[in-house]
């Protein structure tokens, strides 16, 4: 496949006030991208900032959004502001998410409810609102920010794997769904990454996958979302040995065995 040319492209990134989402704001600022930013109105400044500061580095136009995915209404409003800012969207990179760590049984429905509405229910509404332009115009990029944990089921933050798994499932099938059209679908799956949603209390850091492993450098993905990008992979782990890890053995080993080691590593 023919690079993909980032300079003067138009792109709309969500979760970019902090962590991951920040670092691809950094990154395709970097590479000549223009920016609509957007994360919880709660980040309304920090939003204004991190806009400021690309346009006067990078010399790309670049706007905050405040908005909450969570909300009904939210991915519409984000999709109805890009419309306001750019004559067309050429990237969409769905990057908000939450954490929800503890027993299923434990963690109160309505955390896990907002959980699933700005994990995967704005991930997929944002891609159906945005794709059918790119389709008409025959050209795009969509890449979801998804995760190890989509690939076998994740004990103690159960729900949060289940959003994962959904959104690697939506993104592959409608990836190959648009395969002849020039928009490519793509995940970026990065391993436990040193984000304020891994490392700001929620979730513990002690865990003994994390011990072995380390937190991966959220400059480092972002990074790889950029060449995610450039060169239209499908789906992209960061690491060699997550991806030996989470493509290999969830093949070659029985479900329930993968469960367990799971709740093995996984437990605090």
């Amino acid at each position: 496949m023919k690079p993909y040319s980032l300079r003067g492209k138009n792109a709309v990134v969500t979760g970019a006030s902090s962590g991951i989402g920040l670092e691809i704001a950094r990154h395709l600022a970097e590479s000549g991208v223009h920016l609509l930013l957007g994360a919880h109105p709660g980040e309304r400044d920090t939003l204004e900032r991190i806009a400021v500061e690309l346009q006067q580095t990078h010399g790309i136009r670049a706007w905050g959004f405040a908005c909450d995915l969570g909300a009904a209404d939210g991915p519409q409003s984000l999709y109805e502001e890009a419309g306001r800012r750019f004559s067309q969207v050429d990237i969409l990179v769905n990057n908000a998410g939450i954490m929800a760590y503890g027993r299923f049984d434990e963690i109160p429905l309505e955390r896990m409810d907002a959980l699933l509405q700005i994990n995967a229910r704005a991930y997929l509404v944002l891609m159906r609102l945005f794709l059918p332009e790119m389709i008409r115009r025959g050209e795009g990029r969509i890449l979801n920010v998804s995760s190890v944990a989509a690939f076998q089921p994740t004990p103690m933050h159960a729900a949060y794997g289940a959003a994962k798994a959904l959104v690697q499932s939506l993104s592959e099938a409608v990836a190959e769904e648009v395969r002849n059209t020039g928009v490519v679908v793509s995940t970026l799956n990065p391993p436990y990454t040193a984000t304020p949603m891994i490392c700001g209390g929620a979730f513990p850091t002690r865990l003994p996958w994390i011990r072995m492993w380390g937190l991966c450098d959220p400059a480092a993905i972002g990074r790889a979302a950029v060449d995610v990008l450039t060169s239209g992979k499908t789906v992209h782990i960061p690491r060699l040995v997550p991806r030996i890890l989470h493509t290999v053995l969830p093949r070659v080993l029985p479900r329930m065995v993968n469960c367990r080691i799971g709740s093995l590593m996984l437990r605090s």
